[in-house]
């Protein structure tokens, strides 16, 4: 689920939109009426660190993370230090999954 910071109409009439996530959410159910699309979501539990397999989990992924990361130079060392600080481990899983270089 998010919320939308911005949108700007194109000369050639598409959309550029920015959004900010706020919530983990799966389509459950949608419905189009009158050209509009109307959702409903399941939202997803929020988890912690606090489980010791999550905890392990999410050092595993820091650590192959950085490996990768170090060997790829698109990737700057700024972001390979933030990743190895994030706790909740869905900003971990964002944000590995927007700076590995996958073609």
């Amino acid at each position: 689920i998010c919320e939308v910071l911005h949108e700007n109409t194109l000369p050639d009439g598409t959309m550029r939109v920015a959004l900010r996530g706020i919530m983990r959410a799966r389509l459950s159910e949608a419905v189009i009426e009158n050209e509009t699309i109307f959702c409903k979501p399941t939202v997803f539990p929020t988890v912690t660190e606090s489980d010791k397999g999550i905890s392990a989990a999410a050092r595993s992924v820091r650590d192959l993370f950085a490996s990768v990361a170090r060997k790829h130079s698109m990737i700057p060392p700024e972001s390979i230090a933030t990743i190895m600080h994030l706790g909740a481990p869905e900003a971990l899983a964002d944000q590995v999954a927007y700076l590995l270089p996958i073609p």
